[in-house]
């Protein structure tokens, strides 16, 4: 075996940020493993599915490949990992959430449903213009 599986200096990857496209310019997007399942999920923008982990080994040395942009290609460029240890939390309780964090959260939220107010607001909103004789 060539990797250590067990002592102090075990350490597991987590999360892959991946650049795809060329140096001009590109796509960023993460794969990030779920520790209660041991499943691998890509991030990408504003969708979130699960992936199979030879998707993983794909990212590694990027094979070019060709489009209508001309060539491009995936690869991981920052690799996250963790140390094993007995004490590492699959989930973190609400307890364990310093009371700052739940305070920002909230705020954020409250924003984020203020500007949707709004915005449903101005939709709701008919503007007419009459022109008569």
């Amino acid at each position: 075996d060539l990797y250590i599986s067990e002592g102090e200096h075990v350490y597991e990857l987590y999360s892959i940020m991946i650049h795809s496209g060329g140096a001009m310019g590109g796509h960023y997007y993460a794969y990030i493993k779920n520790f209660m399942t041991n499943r691998w999920y890509n991030f990408n923008d504003s969708t979130v599915k699960e992936i199979d982990e030879n998707e993983i080994y794909k990212v590694y040395g990027g094979k070019k490949s060709s489009s209508t942009w001309g060539s491009y290609s995936a690869n991981a460029y920052l690799l996250m990992y963790r140390k094993v240890t007995p004490d590492n939390l699959a989930e973190v309780s609400e307890a364990m959430v310093p009371a700052h964090v739940h305070a920002a959260e909230e705020e954020e939220k409250s924003q984020v449903q203020k500007e949707r107010n709004e915005s449903n607001e101005r939709f709701s909103n008919l503007h007419l213009k009459v022109f008569y004789k």
